[in-house]
């Protein structure tokens, strides 16, 4: 927003008083007979729906990260193929993981 262009004070005392709208009442007996409706289209369900995806996703360890990748630049991670297929198998097939 660029407030640099927004109304000046003097501006605003000159605009007229709105008027109210019929069939509604102001102060703190107020009715409200409104048939207003908000519609949240396709795409913004989608944006929630993967903002909630990311939030619910565990945080990266940045230091961990950055120490594997200076062991793959260097050559010297190794992976126990043995102890990974287990776990891949244990994930999705039995739907649990190993706390390490």
């Amino acid at each position: 927003m660029d407030l640099s262009k927004s109304i000046s004070i003097d501006k605003v005392e000159s605009l007229k008083p709105v008027r109210p709208v019929k069939g509604r009442q102001t102060g703190s007996g107020a009715k409200h007979e409104s048939s207003d409706k908000v519609t949240i289209s396709e795409k913004a369900r989608l944006v929630e729906a993967a903002r909630r995806q990311v939030k619910a996703m565990p945080e990266v360890d940045l230091d961990k990260v950055a120490q594997v990748k200076a062991r793959l630049k260097a050559g010297t991670y190794h992976v126990d193929a043995e102890k990974l297929a287990h776990k891949i198998l244990k994930e999705n097939f039995i739907g649990q993981t190993d706390p390490d």
